[in-house]
């Protein structure tokens, strides 16, 4: 099996266990959500600021291998 492959499933795994914790928490209902909310706000933001450091990266080497 691919390490990509391999990657993603336990990702996955993880995301859908922690998913799981949190919705079997002892909290109610709104607090859960808010927290999920909050969660995926906090993962987005660090995704696409990550995301624009690998194309910002990509793009001056693609440019240093044209010029």
């Amino acid at each position: 099996m691919e390490k990509g492959k391999i990657m993603l499933g336990v990702l996955l795994g993880a995301g859908v266990g922690v998913l799981a914790g949190i919705l079997f928490a002892p909290r109610k209902g709104k607090d859960t959500l808010k927290l999920i909310e909050d969660s995926i706000d906090k993962n987005l933001d660090e995704f696409f600021n990550h995301s624009e450091k690998v194309k910002e990266k990509t793009e001056k080497k693609l440019d240093e291998v044209v010029h």
